[in-house]
């Protein structure tokens, strides 16, 4: 594994961690391939127009801004798990990588995003990052 993704994972492992040991979510930004990457926290994300009532969105990437935006909640006032919100770090965060690599149609396959999180949350929680480091 090259020295760059093992630095990375390295990173997110920390930041992930060091959510573990106080109350509030907190902005953070990470390197991606030269290129520095904000995550910002919001207490939710507004609706768009055209979208049902009932939806819920849980974060956005903007490719554009090389922004990550993270909600702790509902706009109708439910908070997120700290499992939901660190899941959906992981999900936007595959979204920054496939992004940042132009594998545009990747990006855009929400079911292979999430599967993607999803294995690196697991493999981050059993500190599989740690033996590929160089």
């Amino acid at each position: 594994m090259s020295n760059t993704l093992c630095n990375f994972a390295e990173m997110i492992t920390s930041k992930v961690m060091e959510k573990k040991k106080r109350k509030e979510w907190k902005d953070f930004k990470f390197n991606l391939f030269g290129t520095t990457w904000r995550v910002h926290f919001v207490d939710f994300i507004p609706r768009e127009p055209d979208e049902h009532p009932k939806y819920v969105c849980y974060g956005k990437t903007n490719d554009t801004l090389e922004t990550i935006t993270i909600a702790k909640g509902s706009p109708d006032g439910d908070k997120f798990s700290d499992e939901k919100i660190s899941f959906t770090i992981y999900h936007e965060i595959v979204h920054a990588c496939l992004g940042t690599g132009c594998y545009n149609e990747s990006n855009n396959d929400e079911p292979l995003v999430e599967f993607i999180g999803r294995c690196l949350s697991s493999l981050v929680k059993q500190d599989v990052f740690e033996y590929a480091k160089e």
